[in-house]
């Protein structure tokens, strides 16, 4: 199965701004896949295997179902799942509503989070 160790898949709702992560991603020069269906984000990271996959938006804009599945991916595939949120809205309230999150950025995210989260996530994939 293919990896890309510095790759990222963004899940994110329809209509959804996704503009400003991909162009911290992209001044990153790491490749970045969006996709605004779980179906189709678990189909990417069962064959591409990112290293990150961040799913944007709130609790209630996904079954916890799927959500589930893609945790089940990542951790065969050895991939960081992470929330992004946005500052204004709390999105994942409680800890039972989390589907299993490595972790959960808030919106805007800095370039220098975004570095370091994504070379962790590279090397965690890389690790055996």
């Amino acid at each position: 199965m293919p990896s890309d160790h510095h790759s990222v898949l963004l899940l994110s709702p329809p209509a959804t701004d996704t503009h400003s992560i991909e162009r911290s991603l992209y001044h990153l020069e790491c490749p970045v896949a969006v996709t605004h269906s779980v179906s189709r984000a678990i189909n990417v990271a069962s064959t591409h295997r990112p290293c990150l996959l961040i799913i944007q938006g709130s609790a209630q804009q996904w079954s916890f179902n799927q959500l589930r599945r893609l945790r089940t991916i990542a951790d065969r595939s050895r991939i960081t799942l992470l929330a992004l949120a946005d500052s204004h809205l709390q999105s994942w309230l409680y800890q039972e509503d989390n589907p299993g999150f490595d972790g959960f950025l808030v919106n805007p995210v800095s370039h220098e989070i975004l570095q370091s989260v994504l070379c962790a996530a590279s090397a965690r994939q890389l690790c055996k």
